[in-house]
């Protein structure tokens, strides 16, 4: 009985790792993606940068 409730332990421990690490990697991407736009509104303007669904384009 105890060695089923360590092997159910060590199942939701992988889960909730697993999901820690997709949502770290996530938000890494996402602030990767507002330095991007940051920089590109500095660099040209924010009336040059628009945003769409697919991403941000600049427009020259």
């Amino acid at each position: 009985m105890q060695n089923r409730y360590q092997v159910d332990l060590l199942l939701a421990l992988a889960i909730l790792v697993g999901t820690f690490v997709f949502h770290q990697a996530r938000k890494r991407q996402q602030a990767k993606a507002a330095m991007l736009v940051a920089a590109a509104v500095e660099s040209y303007g924010h009336d040059a940068v628009v945003g769409s669904e697919t991403g941000f384009h600049v427009h020259e």
